[in-house]
């Protein structure tokens, strides 16, 4: 759709002058209508337990409806790999710990198997991001979660897919301490 159009089909809906159904969302549109998701407190990690100052600002939310995961994220000087970018090994542990909620928010709980990222474009540093993630496919205990990082202006700088692995949970209890409620966060996946 051209920019000219789409300004025009954009101010026609906030004018309500015309329906909004079919109408595209934009990202902010979409986290306003999702949940925001906290992290439990026996969960926190170094990517969102706010444990290091400057590195990584994350918050999270998820569509209870489709089953969409949403983040926003904001690089911080410690997460920087090349002069004023953020680390591509940040940008993976951001982009791990994002497929991974989207599988437990929709209690299909999974360990990460396969973590396939195609940078595109540096992401610059102390600029807010989006990260979209929804679940591609289920097989069996195989979950398979495609995703992009993009700015406001839709420019896409990173996109991944990624294979999780269903697991029963004696196995992550085994592991540590998982309160029983972490099993019960989200709702059942849709097809």
């Amino acid at each position: 759709m051209n920019r000219t159009k789409r300004v025009k089909e954009t101010f026609l809906c906030r004018s309500n002058l015309i329906p909004k159904v079919g109408f595209p969302m934009t990202f902010k549109e979409k986290i306003k209508s999702a949940k925001p998701v906290t992290t439990h407190k026996s969960l926190s990690s170094f990517v969102s337990g706010g444990l290091i100052d400057n590195f990584i600002d994350i918050k999270y939310f998820f569509d209870e409806t489709g089953g969409a995961f949403y983040a926003t994220v904001v690089f911080g000087e410690i997460a920087k790999g090349p002069p004023q970018h953020a680390h591509g090994g940040a940008t993976a542990a951001v982009l791990d710990e994002v497929m991974g909620a989207t599988a437990w928010m929709n209690r299909l709980h999974s360990m990460t198997a396969q973590l396939k990222i195609n940078y595109l474009k540096a992401i610059p540093l102390n600029q807010e991001v989006y990260i979209e993630t929804r679940i591609e496919k289920v097989a069996g205990k195989k979950v398979t979660i495609k995703g992009r990082i993009f700015d406001a202006g839709e420019t896409v700088f990173v996109e991944t897919e990624s294979l999780f692995i269903k697991q029963g949970k004696e196995k992550f209890q085994k592991m540590g301490a998982m309160p029983d409620e972490l099993f019960t966060y989200g709702v059942a996946y849709k097809k």
